[in-house]
């Protein structure tokens, strides 16, 4: 049941399965709600999901529901106001135009992860509407040619790698400033018997306060005689690693699974990039058949 006086004649309720990101424009996934806001799924197999009820300027919370061989009765999704946060992206050492710079609010639990996204304007505001209660990290993408995200705070303080809570309307600005100051990381690729390695694909992996942040690993490949140029690179420390094969996104299992970076730990070159200065490296090719799992 969804608690709040009055309902909200927009009532929608999402209910997902594990491991499922979402927005709120996913309407393949909503379940219907009676008037007093009740409301029923079926046909549901074991495990953990998670519910999320919003509508006429109210949210829940991520509500995890453990599903197991008899039904679930009794869910209780109460709604709060949601708010309303203004943004601006500043940039460091050049002017340009912000247009399109995206900002985005993830708001996570151990199953899934809801985000909701701002685009700026020309001078680099946004508005990001309809945040509900609770912790979020902050993505930022489609960023001007050669720059990286340098820092994003929140009321004075840096949210880059611990998120933010939102408990309340906010009266501070969230500050996404952007640097030009960023490296290059250069090298060749071989394989076991010392050949140039053509389209191996190469993974920055950044230090373990970094990995839960998309937009600090830097991807590139190996051209026809094995060399790659991987940039705009932040500032900071790296493992490189470069991989014959490996699934789109799957360089995400080194910010989840520790036995991705202990199986591969000697493969790892460590590599600490500093502002502008290029870094050069060579890397053997870790070959398909010795990367089992999503890794390859």
């Amino acid at each position: 049941m969804v608690s709040a006086t009055p309902l909200p004649p927009d009532l929608k309720i999402i209910f997902l399965p594990p491991g499922t990101d979402f927005t709120p424009d996913d309407a393949g996934n909503f379940v219907g709600a009676g008037p007093d806001g009740t409301f029923e799924v079926t046909g549901v197999s074991e495990g953990v999901y998670v519910m999320l009820a919003f509508g006429g300027h109210l949210s829940s919370t991520l509500v995890p529901i453990h599903v197991g061989n008899s039904n679930v009765e009794k869910v209780s999704i109460p709604l709060a106001p949601t708010v309303t946060v203004n943004g601006r992206v500043l940039t460091e050492g050049m002017r340009t135009d912000l247009s399109g710079v995206k900002v985005t609010f993830v708001r996570s639990n151990t199953e899934s992860e809801m985000r909701i996204g701002a685009i700026a304007s020309s001078d680099g505001t946004f508005t990001a509407a309809d945040l509900g209660i609770g912790e979020y990290d902050v993505w930022v993408d489609h960023l001007p040619s050669g720059t990286y995200t340098r820092s994003i705070r929140f009321g004075g303080i840096d949210v880059l790698n611990s998120g933010m809570r939102i408990g309340g309307e906010p009266s501070a600005y969230l500050d996404v400033t952007l640097s030009a100051m960023a490296a290059i990381v250069q090298g060749r690729v071989v394989g076991s018997s010392g050949d140039p390695s053509p389209g191996v694909q190469i993974v920055l992996v950044p230090e373990p306060r970094f990995r839960r942040r998309p937009d600090r690993y830097v991807l590139g490949s190996t051209d026809a005689s094995g060399n790659f140029q991987l940039t705009p690179v932040p500032p900071g420390q790296y493992k490189a690693f470069a991989f014959e094969q490996i699934e789109p996104g799957a360089q995400y299992a080194f910010a989840y699974d520790p036995q991705v970076s202990e199986r591969l730990a000697d493969r790892a070159v460590p590599v600490n990039v500093n502002q502008v200065r290029a870094a050069t490296l060579e890397l053997r090719a870790i070959p398909a058949a010795e990367s089992p799992g999503g890794v390859r």
